[in-house]
């Protein structure tokens, strides 16, 4: 049987130590990429190639409530009553010929 001298216990004892911090900073960096990507969602979202759909769906969503704001709102309102009896004269017209 073998004795386990001091020396030995210590080195192994240093080995444990040398491999739980190497895996205990590779638990912190993926934590701290995960702060950074939860606190800066935009930069990641636009930073990616992987996302065109959802940036597709985002610009639809904006030009959607832009126009029913500006249908909405006064402005166009406006202007709505004389496009349809245009539209409306256009359409008697070419019906008729």
């Amino acid at each position: 049987m073998k004795t386990i001298t001091e020396a030995q216990l210590l080195k192994e004892h240093i080995i444990h130590l040398q491999l739980k911090q190497a895996i205990e900073l590779r638990q912190l960096k993926s934590q701290v990429h995960g702060a950074m990507e939860h606190l800066n969602p935009l930069a990641s979202f636009f930073g990616r190639n992987d996302t065109s759909e959802i940036k597709t769906d985002l610009v639809g969503t904006a030009v959607n409530i832009t126009s029913q704001f500006l249908f909405k709102n006064n402005l166009l309102s406006r202007f709505q009553q004389p496009i349809k009896r245009i539209l409306g004269n256009w359409l008697q017209n070419f019906l008729n010929k």
